[in-house]
């Protein structure tokens, strides 16, 4: 469970934060299954467990959405402070980060989360396309059709592969 350090003067923006990644992370501990993300990790490596991380970051959000009545908004809200703060992901770093920010951001523009999400997955997207170069693509379009498919029904991130 990560939970960043806090400043000694909290805002109402910082306790934002703060109830949403209490909730995000603690839906991890409840939820995620850590033995599979051990023996995933151990046989596709660091980039295949930060992919799948941010798949299971969505469907944990979701799963704590509908349990807790005031969650949806919360973790929408913090979302959108992060990138008012300039702390979310773009994809501008390289591929992997710009991977595994349209896996996120297009899950959360999935949920209706219309407006600044799909901006920031099509930046990143956009960013992908960059990294990976023109030839490439056609991949990323495909990236987005296969999480279409897979987020909508997502109960578990094992079931995956």
């Amino acid at each position: 469970m990560y939970l960043p350090q806090l400043p000694m003067e909290l805002t109402e923006d910082d306790l934002l934060m703060v109830r949403s990644d209490i909730m995000h992370e603690s839906g991890h501990c409840t939820d995620t299954d850590f033995e599979y993300f051990t023996e995933f990790s151990k046989k596709h490596g660091p980039l295949a467990q930060s992919l799948l991380n941010s798949i299971e970051d969505v469907r944990i959000e979701k799963t704590r959405a509908k349990k807790y009545p005031g969650a949806e908004a919360l973790i929408h809200d913090s979302n959108i402070l992060m990138m008012d703060r300039g702390k979310s992901r773009t994809g501008q770093a390289g591929a992997a980060d710009a991977l595994t920010t349209v896996c996120y951001m297009h899950g959360c523009a999935l949920r209706g989360w219309a407006g600044r999400h799909a901006e920031a997955r099509d930046t990143a997207v956009a960013h992908l396309k960059d990294h990976l170069g023109a030839e490439n693509a056609p991949l990323v379009d495909q990236l987005i059709d296969l999480l279409d498919s897979r987020f909508a029904g997502l109960r578990s991130t094992c079931l995956l592969y």
